[in-house]
């Protein structure tokens, strides 16, 4: 029976929650294991909710599915959003120092205060979402080396102090699982089978390679969460194939750009979400 395994993460905007996401991705990746990486963004510029939804298995995927097997939640919040999705045999992981959740029949549940170990034991708040991914280690058995070696190649560029710190959070989390809970569930990440002949590419990334693999030439880009990065992407390329990337004064501005642009003769494209989109339309 093939291997799969989702791990939802959820908390306030800014908290890291995507960045676990990401680094827990990463890790399976180098483990030699599929991933797919569902990311949701609050529409608060700062707090609100979000989420990532990260499935791991040892044959190719195509979606994360419709459900977890492990939620981790940051805050009362996303406890909230996701409570009603908890169903036994499924496992809670939640920052203890932060709320305290309803009883679930079946549910297994581990209280870890991630916030009180970043804040008192690391010293520094923001290493919250890597005290959870530690947490997450210690009790599922991720992947710790794979993980550390995504922590340093993220956070090098900002020196050493900081992957230090990063690593001591990652332990601080393993250690407290280990030292204060008991394993109660039988989920359990499997041994590293090698690396495949794979890259890891968000979405917006593949939007933005296909279509200067298709002969865009002008993009118009107003930034907006999260297509944001689909111009973050394409201007290299752009550049490349002597096209442009134009920065519009507002979503409306950035579509009559490439109506324009393709009235010319350019193949031509913008990019934006929810709220752009009404405002184009």
């Amino acid at each position: 029976m093939a291997f799969s395994l989702v791990i939802k993460i959820g908390g306030e905007g800014g908290e890291g929650v995507i960045s676990a996401g990401d680094f827990l991705t990463e890790a399976a990746v180098r483990s030699g294991y599929h991933v797919v990486n569902f990311k949701s963004f609050p529409a608060e510029i700062k707090g609100g909710y979000a989420n990532s939804t990260v499935r791991i298995s040892d044959e190719k995927l195509y979606s994360t599915g419709d459900g977890f097997d492990i939620l981790c939640c940051f805050n009362a919040e996303a406890y909230a959003y996701n409570k009603k999705h908890l169903k036994p045999g499924t496992v809670l992981v939640y920052d203890s120092s932060d709320f305290e959740p309803e009883e679930h029949e079946g549910v297994i549940m581990y209280p870890v205060p991630l916030s009180d170990i970043a804040k008192n034991q690391i010293k520094a708040y923001i290493t919250k979402n890597i005290v959870a991914l530690g947490a997450l280690t210690g009790s599922f058995n991720l992947p710790v080396e794979s993980l550390k070696d995504s922590i340093k190649a993220k956070f090098s560029r900002k020196g050493e102090k900081i992957v230090s710190m990063n690593y001591q959070a990652l332990e601080a989390g393993i250690n407290y699982v280990k030292e204060n809970l008991v394993k109660k569930d039988g989920f359990e990440f499997p041994p590293p089978i090698g690396l495949k002949d794979v890259v890891i590419m968000e979405g917006n990334q593949a939007i933005a390679k296909g279509c200067v693999a298709a002969g865009c030439q002008f993009y118009a880009a107003y930034p907006i969460t999260p297509a944001t990065s689909v111009g973050n992407y394409i201007v290299e390329d752009l550049i490349r194939k002597d096209g442009w990337l134009y920065q519009a004064e507002d979503e409306i501005a950035s579509l009559a750009m490439a109506i324009g642009a393709s009235f010319a003769g350019a193949k031509a494209m913008t990019a934006t979400s929810g709220p752009g989109l009404s405002l184009m339309s």
